[in-house]
């Protein structure tokens, strides 16, 4: 066959025949291991699958959801003369950017302008769907009717090389994509650490050679010298100090030869060196869920991100009940990751319900972050609406919040009257963050603590007994 007409049309709206299977292709993108768009053969798929590649480089990771959120070819579509049923369009991290809501909402300024930068350099020959009127995000297409030889010309260049998409790749470039790096098993969903299951083996080869310039062992995983070799470069610099290994370390050593002035890492301070309380905070991102090995009187474990449910939620859920009733915890903090315009409050009201709670020995809590600068703008009015909820449900001392007054400062300007807070603030003394917030009650002084039976993890710390913080949030003491 090859072509067919559809629901009267024969054209699609970019003036592509529309099409039937064999027409089409499925190529992999560049850069990704098995994300394979159908798209129409030749130079539809030359230049949609680059498009591809480079979104998967300068915006968003393509194949990271299951299943699959990006789209290509269409048998049907409720459109009838959709460029989908053309194979000349594509719509990339669907769960994302869905269809109709302005990327402004769910996309950072700094992706946006990625994306508008990639259209210059497809030099007219894409579209993007976030410049229509109803709003689609996701979707990208040719934007060259069937034939016009600027498509073929620019087919041509990127086959050429232009770009660095279909040109053999540069073996000092760095190996994660643009937003990654190289960092602790327990961090963001952009912590590459060699240690799971789903890091690509050529990510694992980068960090063994990034390993090997600094005259570090090559474990091709996340451990300890490398953070210090990382956190010693970035002094060296005047960097930041993260202990990661993003482009700008791995550019320093691979690209320009310089190598960090090595030092040895001190071993952590045992609970009991300084006075004063800690507890950690986990998630799913640990290997474990909590167990009796557990050394702390306090515990904080997420329940949900916005709609997202923790998938160790309900172990350990169930331990700090237990805990609480036999004593061996004085209470424990169930906190959602804060998502606007998403579930948060009420999907973590449902979760404890299923388990029998409110525990009365539960505290919970608002975590308000940028989401790795996908969340931006005051979120205040937001936030404030869903701890007044919270507060009717549980009370109002028991409720607290998490934030950062340096670096998500006008992300949460305006918070609730009475809120105690949880202020992160790493490399500093426990107890003495870089600023403390009204409502400041607990430091989270390292997202790198030892702490059974999770390995590492966030740990908080507070100048006060379980007695005195017990008193502070309304909780009777035991």
């Amino acid at each position: 066959m090859g072509f067919r007409t559809y629901k009267g049309n024969f054209v699609s709206e970019n003036g592509w025949r529309i099409c039937d299977n064999d027409e089409i292709v499925r190529d992999l993108v560049p850069g990704t291991d098995n994300v394979r768009p159908e798209l129409r053969r030749g130079v539809a798929s030359t230049i949609l699958v680059a498009w591809a590649a480079v979104w998967h480089q300068r915006v968003w990771r393509i194949d990271t959801y299951r299943p699959r959120d990006y789209w290509g070819f269409s048998w049907t579509n409720p459109v009838p003369d959709s460029n989908h049923l053309s194979g000349t369009a594509v719509d990339l991290n669907a769960t994302r950017l869905p269809w109709t809501i302005d990327a402004s909402v769910n996309m950072p300024a700094a992706k946006i302008k990625a994306v508008r930068e990639m259209l210059a350099d497809f030099e007219g020959t894409v579209f993007w769907g976030q410049d229509w009127d109803r709003k689609d995000p996701m979707h990208s297409q040719i934007n060259l009717p069937e034939g016009d030889a600027r498509l073929t010309e620019f087919a041509d260049k990127l086959l050429a090389g232009h770009l660095g998409v279909y040109a053999p790749a540069d073996p000092d470039t760095f190996p994660l994509p643009s937003g990654y790096y190289f960092g602790p098993l327990e961090g963001p969903a952009e912590s590459i650490s060699g240690r799971f299951a789903t890091d690509r083996q050529s990510w694992k080869d980068g960090l063994a050679r990034w390993q090997a310039a600094c005259v570090l062992p090559q474990t091709s995983v996340w451990d300890k010298k490398t953070a210090a070799a990382a956190a010693a470069l970035q002094k060296d610099n005047n960097w930041p100090i993260t202990g990661y290994v993003s482009e700008q370390e791995w550019d320093a050593v691979i690209r320009d030869g310089q190598r960090p002035i090595h030092v040895d890492v001190a071993p952590p301070l045992p609970p009991s060196a300084l006075p004063g309380l800690r507890w950690a905070d986990v998630s799913q991102y640990q290997p474990v869920p909590v167990d009796d090995s557990y050394p702390y009187e306090i515990f904080a474990f997420r329940s949900n991100s916005g709609n997202k449910r923790d998938a160790k939620f309900t172990a350990n859920y169930d331990w700090a009940t237990r805990a609480c009733d036999d004593g061996r915890l004085k209470f424990f903090i169930v906190y959602w990751y804060f998502w606007p315009g998403r579930a948060n409050i009420d999907l973590l009201m449902d979760m404890v319900k299923e388990r029998g709670g409110p525990h009365d020995r539960m505290v919970i809590m608002v975590d308000v972050e940028d989401g790795n600068g996908s969340i931006t703008g005051d979120q205040s009015a937001e936030v404030a609406d869903e701890v007044r909820r919270a507060r009717e449900w549980l009370g109002h001392s028991r409720v607290i919040g998490y934030w950062n007054p340096v670096s998500n400062a006008d992300l949460w300007r305006t918070r609730p009257p009475g809120l105690h807070l949880v202020t992160p603030s790493y490399g500093r003394e426990p107890g003495f963050p870089k600023v403390k917030p009204e409502g400041f009650f607990a430091h989270q002084y390292t997202d790198n603590g030892p702490c059974p039976p999770f390995g590492r993890c966030d740990i908080n710390y507070a100048h006060l007994t379980a007695e005195e913080i017990q008193d502070g949030l309304g909780l009777p003491r035991l």
